[in-house]
Protein backbone atom coordinates (compact mmCIF):
# COMPACT_ATOMS: atom_id res chain seq x y z
CA UNK A 1 0.00 0.00 0.00
CA UNK A 2 1.16 3.52 -1.06
CA UNK A 3 0.46 7.31 -2.42
CA UNK A 4 -0.90 5.45 -5.17
CA UNK A 5 -3.60 3.28 -3.23
CA UNK A 6 -6.92 3.90 -3.18
CA UNK A 7 -9.22 2.40 -0.69
CA UNK A 8 -12.81 1.64 -1.02
CA UNK A 9 -15.50 2.23 1.32
CA UNK A 10 -18.99 0.36 1.43
CA UNK A 11 -20.72 3.19 0.00
CA UNK A 12 -18.18 3.00 -3.08
CA UNK A 13 -19.04 -0.28 -3.56
CA UNK A 14 -22.74 -0.07 -3.26
CA UNK A 15 -22.87 3.03 -5.99
CA UNK A 16 -20.85 1.74 -8.50
CA UNK A 17 -23.30 -1.33 -8.15
CA UNK A 18 -26.33 0.59 -8.40
CA UNK A 19 -25.34 2.95 -11.18
CA UNK A 20 -23.23 0.35 -13.29
CA UNK A 21 -20.27 2.00 -12.63
CA UNK A 22 -17.03 0.07 -13.53
CA UNK A 23 -14.60 1.14 -10.32
CA UNK A 24 -11.77 -0.26 -11.87
CA UNK A 25 -11.70 1.07 -14.92
CA UNK A 26 -12.57 4.67 -13.94
CA UNK A 27 -10.03 4.55 -11.13
CA UNK A 28 -7.47 3.39 -13.27
CA UNK A 29 -7.91 6.71 -15.81
CA UNK A 30 -6.45 8.18 -13.15
CA UNK A 31 -2.69 8.80 -13.66
CA UNK A 32 -2.27 9.19 -9.61
CA UNK A 33 -3.76 5.18 -9.10
CA UNK A 34 -1.44 2.38 -9.20
CA UNK A 35 -3.65 -0.15 -6.62
CA UNK A 36 -7.60 -0.79 -5.78
CA UNK A 37 -7.70 -2.28 -2.08
CA UNK A 38 -10.62 -2.92 0.04
CA UNK A 39 -9.75 -3.19 3.21
CA UNK A 40 -11.39 -6.61 5.54
CA UNK A 41 -13.26 -3.71 8.10
CA UNK A 42 -15.54 -2.71 4.72
CA UNK A 43 -15.72 -6.16 3.50
CA UNK A 44 -16.99 -7.02 7.66
CA UNK A 45 -19.32 -4.22 7.07
CA UNK A 46 -20.49 -5.29 4.15
CA UNK A 47 -21.30 -8.82 5.85
CA UNK A 48 -23.01 -7.23 8.50
CA UNK A 49 -25.23 -5.53 6.30
CA UNK A 50 -26.27 -8.97 4.52
CA UNK A 51 -28.71 -8.20 1.76
CA UNK A 52 -30.26 -5.93 4.14
CA UNK A 53 -29.58 -2.75 2.16
CA UNK A 54 -30.20 -2.80 -1.60
CA UNK A 55 -27.13 -4.14 -3.32
CA UNK A 56 -24.95 -4.91 -0.28
CA UNK A 57 -24.64 -8.48 -1.49
CA UNK A 58 -23.56 -7.34 -4.58
CA UNK A 59 -21.11 -5.10 -3.08
CA UNK A 60 -19.37 -8.09 -1.01
CA UNK A 61 -19.18 -9.94 -4.28
CA UNK A 62 -17.43 -7.08 -5.99
CA UNK A 63 -14.55 -6.52 -3.05
CA UNK A 64 -13.29 -9.52 -3.70
CA UNK A 65 -11.83 -8.43 -6.66
CA UNK A 66 -10.00 -6.36 -5.51
CA UNK A 67 -6.43 -6.67 -3.34
CA UNK A 68 -7.43 -6.92 0.44
CA UNK A 69 -5.54 -5.18 3.27
CA UNK A 70 -6.07 -6.87 7.24
CA UNK A 71 -7.08 -4.19 9.56
CA UNK A 72 -10.07 -4.87 12.87
CA UNK A 73 -12.48 -1.94 14.06
CA UNK A 74 -15.29 0.61 12.51
CA UNK A 75 -14.85 0.72 8.93
CA UNK A 76 -14.51 4.70 8.59
CA UNK A 77 -11.73 4.40 11.23
CA UNK A 78 -9.84 1.62 9.72
CA UNK A 79 -10.14 3.69 6.03
CA UNK A 80 -8.85 7.15 7.94
CA UNK A 81 -6.09 5.30 9.59
CA UNK A 82 -4.93 3.24 6.67
CA UNK A 83 -4.88 6.21 4.38
CA UNK A 84 -3.41 8.43 6.83
CA UNK A 85 -0.64 5.73 7.46
CA UNK A 86 0.41 4.93 3.79
CA UNK A 87 -0.75 8.17 2.12
CA UNK A 88 -3.51 6.11 0.10
CA UNK A 89 -6.62 7.70 -0.89
CA UNK A 90 -10.43 6.88 0.05
CA UNK A 91 -12.91 6.38 -2.62
CA UNK A 92 -16.01 7.30 -0.88
CA UNK A 93 -19.46 9.54 -1.60
CA UNK A 94 -20.11 9.94 2.37
CA UNK A 95 -19.69 13.23 3.25
CA UNK A 96 -19.09 12.65 6.69
CA UNK A 97 -16.35 10.29 6.01
CA UNK A 98 -15.30 13.03 3.07
CA UNK A 99 -15.30 15.88 5.92
CA UNK A 100 -13.09 13.77 8.59
CA UNK A 101 -10.80 12.25 5.93
CA UNK A 102 -10.00 16.33 3.89
CA UNK A 103 -9.50 17.25 8.45
CA UNK A 104 -6.79 14.52 8.51
CA UNK A 105 -5.01 15.51 5.42
CA UNK A 106 -6.09 12.23 3.44
CA UNK A 107 -7.41 13.06 -0.39
CA UNK A 108 -10.68 11.57 -1.20
CA UNK A 109 -12.37 10.58 -4.70
CA UNK A 110 -16.09 10.45 -4.49
CA UNK A 111 -18.29 9.43 -7.72
CA UNK A 112 -18.83 12.85 -10.23
CA UNK A 113 -22.22 13.25 -12.42
CA UNK A 114 -23.19 9.38 -12.23
CA UNK A 115 -20.15 7.33 -13.70
CA UNK A 116 -17.39 9.28 -13.45
CA UNK A 117 -14.51 9.19 -10.59
CA UNK A 118 -12.79 12.29 -9.43
CA UNK A 119 -10.97 13.68 -6.66
CA UNK A 120 -13.44 15.52 -3.81
CA UNK A 121 -12.97 19.07 -2.81
CA UNK A 122 -12.77 19.67 0.63
CA UNK A 123 -16.62 20.44 1.78
CA UNK A 124 -17.76 22.74 4.72
CA UNK A 125 -19.88 21.54 7.04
Amino acid sequence: MNSGTVLLDSNSLIYSLKHKVDIRNQLLLLPEISEICVPSCVRVELDLLGGKVPYSSGARTLAEKFNNFECEGPADDCLVELAGKYSAMILTNDRGLILRAHSNGIRTLSFLGGKRIGFSRPRSV
